[in-house]
Order: C-alpha cells, then structure tokens, then sequence
C-alpha cells in the first residue's frame, strides 16, 4: 500500500521507481513474499511484486545475459544488489506459479554459472560482474565476494528442491567448500575469531585478508558468514514432496529422523563422514547407517536417494550396502 501510494505521487512515478531499485535494497521482495505466505494477505504480495527491478529481470526472462550492465548499468551490474531479486523471483514462483519468475531465476543461474563464474564457484571482480567469459580480466585480491556466494548458494537450493538436478548439488558442494568454508578463522583475534569480506584469487601475494569478526567495522559479509557458519546444515537432506525418498544432497556429518510424526516409530538416518578427507583406512569417504522400528509404517515404503557427483564416476569409487557393491557404472545424479 505505502508503496503504491509513493508511486501514485505526482513526479513519481514507475519510471522513477525502477531507478530507486538501482541501488542496494536486499531481499525485501522474499521478505514480503514470504509474508505473504504467512499471512494470505494480497497487500504483502502485491508488494513483492513492486520490487520487480524490471529494466534488469526482463532480459533475464528471455535467456538474456545482462549481468555485465550492457543493458543499463555501464561497467558491470553489482552482484549483491541482484542476486537476492533472484532469490525474491524464486519464492515468487513457488508461491504463485508465475512462469515469468521461474525463467528469472532459471536463466540467471545458467548464465551466471556458464559465463559469470571461476572454478570455485564464485563469481564477480570488487562486488561486480563484468564482460562474459573474461574472467581472467578480473583475477586480483577483490574477487568473489563472501555474500555473493551465499546468496547464490540460496538460488541454487530453490532450483534444486524443484527440479531434483543432483548437478545443482554438484555446484552448491562446490560453492560452499570453496567459498564459505574456509572463510572464519576462529583462532586470530580472540573469541570472536575472523572473517574474510573477498577470496582473493589472483595477484600478488595471495593470502586471505582476515578481520575481526567482532571489532572494527561490520561489513554486510559477517553477517552471511555469521548465517553461514550457523546452518551448515542446510541442505544436506531433502524429502521428496510425497514422502516417497529422502535425498542425501550433501556429504556432511549429519542425522535427520524420517518418518510419520518424526517421533516414535521413525527412522533415523546417520551420516559420519569427514568428507572432504578420507573417513578410515580404507578410503571410503561416506557411510549411512539407516536405523527404523521394526513393523512402522516408516520402515518400509520409501527409498533413500545418494547424489552420485560428476567427479565421483571416474576412479574406483564404488557404492557399499551391507558391505556389498552395488552393481552397474556410477553416473551422475541420484543413485537410489
């Protein structure tokens, strides 16, 4: 309301509006959208819907690579600014089946992935995208910012809860060993230990830029990386949305308890691996220990899915149950 209000004011209007949403205004439109999932109220969604930064997401609808500012923003679109309106577009999605928010945030993470992003799966050179495919343009000690990743980390999740991509949990491994792992030292500056603002890949003297995460200035990175390092977590188990499967996305020390009420009569599943090292002596990296009450409704009637990732078929690497191989060539995607 307060919203269409302002745009309802003489000398302001939409025109003016899409430059206000040039700068940096975070999530606010998967603030409202989940809002509105809470409380039904058309307002709260209507209200997301204005924080559609259109002279950006448009060409993103239709497969367009915008992310270098050629299509207003000369010298390269700032990564955090855009990347939580993808976020926001995915919610809106999910929410409302608008396939124009679906192909938003589908098309941007393609583009960004096959043209935007290093090795590591981070992206941007001092908080920006520039020219696709030039990557080693950009390679100094302002790369890949920490909130960056976290944010895209949140794209490729909604991706992967709808499409069941185990390619999407190959990235989402990737980003975030490489990007956010490593990104808190808690043995420099006392209890309150360091973070990094940028992972510097290139330049000279290639050493990580600590700083206090408790002292000093508090840029938006400690945040995320405050968030990061609070839901490591996140997205190592998925349920299908019928109950038929459990997904194990990442390979993380972990537990979930799986069945009807989650309680008495359940499952619990049990991860221990010290994944990415060798877990024992014998090389495996991931073991799985499925543990049910006999005779439960959740004993039985569901399978367990393992994402096989694409650097896991080449080599010998083999998948165990009971101790016994389980025939036929690894492959990409969910082994079940």
């Amino acid at each position: 309301r307060e919203v269409g209000a302002l745009l309802a004011r003489p000398g302001f209007g939409e025109a003016a509006w899409q430059q206000v949403l040039n700068t940096e205004w975070g999530g606010m439109n998967e603030v409202l959208y989940n809002l509105y999932a809470v409380t039904g109220n058309a307002s709260h969604l209507r209200a997301g819907e204005w924080f559609n930064h259109f002279l950006w997401t448009a060409p993103l609808a239709i497969g367009v690579d915008d992310l270098d500012g050629s299509h207003g923003n000369a010298g390269g679109n700032h990564a955090n600014t855009h990347i939580p309106e993808i976020i926001g577009s995915a919610r809106g999605y999910e929410l409302t089946s608008n396939r124009t928010q679906h192909d938003i945030a589908r098309n941007f993470f393609d583009i960004l992935n096959g043209s935007h992003t290093w090795s590591t799966g981070g992206s941007n050179d001092h908080e920006h995208w520039h020219a696709p495919h030039q990557l080693g343009d950009d390679l100094d000690g302002q790369t890949e910012e920490s909130c960056t990743t976290y944010n895209v980390l949140k794209v490729a999740r909604h991706l992967l809860q709808w499409t069941g991509d185990a390619h999407l949990g190959d990235f989402y491994e990737r980003a975030l060993l490489n990007g956010l792992v490593g990104n808190q030292n808690q043995h420099l500056n006392g209890d309150g230990g360091s973070f990094i603002y940028m992972l510097p890949l290139g330049g000279g003297g290639l050493r990580k830029p600590w700083s206090s995460a408790v002292n000093g200035n508090f840029p938006c990175c400690w945040g995320t990386l405050s968030e990061t390092f609070a839901k490591l977590g996140d997205s190592v188990f998925f349920r299908a949305a019928d109950d038929s499967a459990l997904y194990v996305s990442l390979f993380v020390a972990s537990s979930v308890v799986w069945g009807e009420g989650e309680g008495e009569g359940a499952c619990e599943v049990t991860q221990a691996t010290a994944f990415p090292l060798a877990s024992d002596e014998d090389g495996s990296t991931t073991s799985l220990r499925v543990a049910c009450d006999a005779g439960t409704a959740a004993a039985s009637g569901w399978s367990l899915r393992i994402r096989v990732p694409a650097w896991a078929t080449a080599g010998p690497n083999v998948i165990l149950v009971d101790g016994k191989p389980v025939p036929g060539t690894l492959t990409p995607g969910f082994a079940t």
